[in-house]
């Protein structure tokens, strides 16, 4: 069976680069009546962890993903 070629995945990383360096992009456009996204509500442990995180040097995203409610693929949802 021929092997398939894989995608090309320098778009993604190239945007995972940027996200990785806020405000060195100056092509972002602020758009006016974009809807506010949910507040993240962070348990004490997980404060304490980002905290710990941030003294210690590291980097901490907060990551949100929205799947499509008609996504043919429901386990794709689950925690």
């Amino acid at each position: 069976m021929p092997q398939k070629k894989l995608p090309n995945i320098q778009p993604l990383r190239a945007e995972i680069a940027r996200l990785a360096r806020p405000g060195t992009d100056s092509t972002v456009e602020k758009r006016p009546g974009k809807r506010a996204l949910p507040v993240a509500h962070w348990s004490e442990y997980e404060q304490i962890a980002i905290a710990k995180a941030v003294e210690a040097g590291k980097r901490v995203y907060h990551v949100r993903v929205q799947l499509d409610p008609q996504c043919a693929m429901p386990i794709a949802a689950a925690r």
